[in-house]
């Protein structure tokens, strides 16, 4: 029951399910300060003919609970290895991301950073 500093979510495939799982264990994610996640499309390799919008409203709905449970993303990449051409745009996509997200309820007011000098230099 000690805080984990990082943990990093990295199962080929299954992280989907796993996040799941942690979030369903009301404590599980609560000692967690970082959390690193390599997600992907599993319609895109499993199942070319899953509805894409049903599966992008299930990944985004698991990401929304993340935010519930005081997660904020951070950082993300595209994994540049995840390349492809989507069939209903035409445009490069990925099918795998890199999120980081922060546990909010670690901060304090001396790890939050709040520029009130200049605010116009942020949009």
């Amino acid at each position: 029951q000690e805080p984990v500093d990082y943990l990093k979510i990295d199962v080929e495939f299954s992280e989907w399910a796993v996040l799941e799982e942690a979030m369903e264990d009301q404590g599980t994610l609560g000692y967690i300060k970082q959390l690193g996640v390599e997600v992907r499309s599993p319609s895109v390799f499993f199942d070319p003919s899953a509805d894409p919008r049903r599966t992008f409203v299930h990944m985004f709905e698991a990401l929304h609970r993340l935010e519930i449970l005081g997660f904020r993303k951070f950082n993300y990449r595209k994994n540049p290895f995840g390349s492809y051409k989507s069939n209903i745009t035409g445009l490069e996509r990925s099918c795998c991301y890199e999120l980081h997200y922060i546990n909010s309820h670690f901060l304090s007011d001396n790890f939050t950073v709040v520029h009130t000098k200049d605010s116009k230099i942020f949009h």
